[in-house]
């Protein structure tokens, strides 16, 4: 049985998971491993995507989008700040909001993917711990 810390390229690369991103392929392939312990035996691709789909998905999709909002709602707020020592004066937020979303917003976005990118499948498990907690 694979551990959280052999999930292969080959692993991520399976037609199954086509349709995810590189984050989600990662929590659904820790998600089997769980799934396995559970069952005691290996419980096959589809049917770790048909209880990921069923039971995790949807929580794991909420918390990866509060958590982007939130960063990017701290990242607005500290170029506002940015903004008020610059010129001197009061710049409201919507204003920042806007500046920051036409000057840096693409920027904040490729970078936020590829640190996600190269996250642990250790975030894939903290995911599934937290959604097993409130079912």
């Amino acid at each position: 049985m694979q551990t959280c810390a052999t999930i292969t390229d080959g692993d991520l690369a399976s037609p199954l998971l086509a349709g995810y991103d590189l984050a989600e392929r990662k929590a659904i392939l820790v998600h089997k491993y769980f799934l396995g312990i559970e069952m005691h035996s290996d419980p096959g691709l589809d049917c770790a995507i048909r209880s990921w789909e069923a039971h995790y998905a949807f929580l794991w999709h909420r918390r990866t989008h509060l958590c982007d909002c939130m960063a990017q709602i701290a990242e607005i707020e500290a170029h506002r700040a940015r903004l008020i020592d610059s010129v001197g004066h009061d710049v409201s937020w919507e204003a920042a909001a806007h500046d920051w979303i036409t000057h840096y917003a693409a920027d904040w976005r490729r970078q936020r993917l590829s640190e996600a990118r190269q996250a642990t499948a250790a975030e894939a498990v903290e995911a599934r711990q937290a959604t097993a907690a409130t079912a």
